[in-house]
């Protein structure tokens, strides 16, 4: 029975947290440009469908281009990822706190927060840096190289990455019923889950065409090696469970 409203919780979960990262995110661009006056409200944007595949702000950014307001194309293309990134800072936060801890339901939600905008600040960067995308539109505005933005924000998914898989993830090992071997691996695997999701909004790079596939073959490598460094099997992770 507890195993069941473990899991129940974590599929309850991912499935909030799928709404609130996606919509905020989206929320975020929309925000700025109500506030640039470039939308009538902050909650204009293109939902689609229930699932929201693929959901876009719904921004038209070539006519911000053309009217010589590049900043604010940059503004409305940041805001999303900052979003992401702040929504990421804060379940960092709130997964430290005793209280969350304590609670069954609040640590999977917000594990699998954290778990989403970081899948999402990782499929940005670098993978989706040198398409016309939120950070196409970033550099474009500021006509800028993506490389200023790429090489310092790999660097901080890489360390973010590093933070969560090091310890975040075992210590869901630890205080969830996760104690086989199958179970702990499958638990892993489930974290690329928002990765998938990427693929709807993939679309091919404008220029710098090498760079760009470049990023991609980076990324996937990272998440193979995860993978490989991570597997319950590893002594690190044996050692660390048992101290």
């Amino acid at each position: 029975m507890k195993s069941f409203k473990i899991v129940l919780f974590n599929i309850l979960s991912v499935i909030l947290v799928y709404y609130i990262a996606i919509l905020l995110h989206e929320y975020g661009h929309a925000t700025t440009a109500w506030f640039l006056s470039y939308k009538s409200s902050p909650f204009d944007i293109d939902y689609r469908n229930w699932f929201l595949l693929p959901v876009s702000e719904g921004v038209n950014y070539p006519s911000i281009l053309a009217s010589g307001h590049g900043v604010a194309e940059a503004l409305i293309g940041i805001s999303g990822i900052s979003v992401t990134v702040i929504l990421f800072l804060l379940s960092f936060y709130f997964i430290n706190r005793q209280f969350i801890l304590k609670n069954t339901f609040l640590l999977c939600f917000f594990f699998w927060l954290m778990d989403i905008n970081l899948m999402e600040m990782f499929s940005y960067v670098p993978n989706r840096s040198f398409i016309m995308g939120d950070i196409g539109e970033f550099v474009q505005g500021l006509n800028i190289s993506p490389l200023w933005f790429v090489i310092p924000g790999t660097l901080l998914v890489c360390l973010a990455l590093y933070r969560f898989y090091r310890y975040e993830l075992l210590k869901m090992f630890a205080l969830l019923p996760i104690k086989t071997i199958v179970m702990q691996r499958i638990f892993l695997w489930c974290t690329f889950w928002p990765l998938l999701f990427s693929i709807v909004y993939w679309e091919p790079p404008i220029a710098n065409k090498a760079l760009s596939y470049g990023a991609n073959l980076f990324s996937l490598l990272l998440v193979l090696l995860i993978i490989f460094i991570c597997d319950p099997k590893r002594c690190w992770i044996r050692n660390k469970m048992s101290s």
